[in-house]
C-alpha cells in the first residue's frame, strides 16, 4: 500500500505486477489501472514511502534474482534501473524494504540464495530520471 493509501501493488507468479488505485467515486473501492509484465515471476514488490516528481517509486524482485526500480505516474510506468547481473541475486528475491533517509533511499533485499543486498540511491538522481 502506498504511504498515502492512494494505491497498492500486487505481485504475481504470472510474471506481472498490478497497480490498483482508489476509485474516484469517494468509496473505499480500488480499481485495476495498470498491469506491467516481466520476463519472470514477480516475487517481491515495495513502494517507496514518498513520491518523487509526483511518481511512485517501485522496487521489484523476480524469481530469477533480477531487481528493477520503476517509476509510475498517471498510468505510465518507466524502468529507471535494472541492477547489473553482477549485483543481482542468483536465486529468487523474497523480500524488499525501502526507507527514506535524508537525501537517500536505503533498500534492503534478501533472496533464496541466502544473501542480502543493501543498496543506496540518491534521491536527486531519481528526480532526474522520473
Amino acid at each position: 500500500m502506498a504511504y498515502d493509501n492512494s494505491c497498492f501493488i500486487t505481485a504475481s507468479r504470472d510474471k506481472t505486477i498490478k497497480i490498483w488505485e482508489k476509485s474516484n467515486d469517494y468509496t473505499t473501492k480500488f480499481e485495476l489501472v495498470k498491469t506491467v509484465s516481466f520476463n519472470e515471476s514477480v516475487n517481491a514488490v515495495n513502494i517507496f514511502p514518498e513520491r518523487i516528481n509526483d511518481s511512485l517509486i517501485l522496487f521489484i524482485g523476480l524469481e530469477n534474482g533480477d531487481f528493477y526500480v520503476l517509476s509510475y505516474k498517471s498510468g505510465t510506468e518507466k524502468v529507471i534501473l535494472k541492477l547489473h547481473d553482477n549485483l543481482t541475486f542468483s536465486e529468487s528475491v523474497r523480500r524488499i524494504k525501502s526507507i527514506n533517509k535524508n537525501d537517500t533511499i536505503l533498500i534492503s533485499a534478501c533472496s533464496d540464495d541466502h544473501s542480502v543486498r543493501l543498496l543506496e540511491i540518491n534521491k536527486k538522481d531519481l528526480h532526474d530520471l522520473c
